[in-house]
């Protein structure tokens, strides 16, 4: 089962933006395509992956190819609002509000916060995938928003603590279903360092461990397209 969107303490949109800046992402101007004739969990799928892309890209890309990469994603979410729950719409659009008036400013940290947590929501709003796939997806999320939060001039530990949490929920809903013990171990220790790094309050621990997570992340997602 998909767990609902959860309050993640400062998980939400970086900033607050004005009522004017929402409005410009209201749910009449997000009208795109309104009748589906085939599932639109793909198409979610795939929106969702652009604003994962952001976040990835938000510390190194240039300007123009940032800010070309924030408007696709804009545009992508668009043809599945429409298809949205009302708890998906309403946490999105504050979020794309935050995402394009950070990327205005160049501002690469709250741009990709916004980014995590569209990405995030859209994740949670499929209901055709696998809860595999789901969990899997979710905690790609909390390991990407782990390291953006830990990698704040202030680290936010409460937002820290609050991904490895859902990672940690979704890990245990699905590490049964792993047929590779091996892989299932790195995977289960990985979560484990880093949630008692966060705890400890330790930023090298805590950032060992969310890399260390990544690869077995990207093994597990890859695992479960197979089976």
């Amino acid at each position: 089962m998909i767990l609902p969107l959860l309050t993640l303490g400062a998980c939400g949109a970086p900033h607050s933006p004005s009522d004017q800046a929402i409005a410009t992402f209201s749910l009449t101007t997000r009208a795109g395509i309104t009748d589906y004739a085939v599932d639109p969990d793909p198409l979610k799928h795939a929106a969702a992956g652009y604003f994962r892309d952001v976040a990835v890209a938000a510390p190194d890309e240039s300007a123009g190819q940032f800010r070309a990469r924030v408007a696709t994603a804009i545009y992508s979410e668009k043809g599945v609002h429409a298809s949205l729950g009302a708890a998906a719409q309403q946490a999105i659009v504050p979020r794309l509000a935050a995402l394009d008036a950070a990327a205005r400013q160049d501002d690469r940290q709250g741009a990709g916060l916004a980014a995590l947590e569209i990405y995030r929501a859209l994740v949670e709003d499929m209901a055709t995938v696998s809860k595999a796939t789901t969990a899997m997806a979710l905690i790609d999320y909390a390991q990407l928003a782990g390291a953006a939060r830990l990698a704040a001039a202030r680290p936010d530990w409460s937002g820290v603590d609050a991904a490895m949490t859902m990672a940690g929920q979704h890990w245990d809903d699905i590490a049964g279903d792993v047929g590779d013990p091996a892989l299932a171990g790195q995977m289960g220790a990985a979560l484990k360092a880093a949630r008692e790094g966060a705890a400890r309050r330790d930023d090298a621990a805590t950032e060992q461990a969310l890399q260390a997570a990544r690869p077995s992340i990207d093994r597990l997602i890859a695992y479960f397209k197979r089976t």
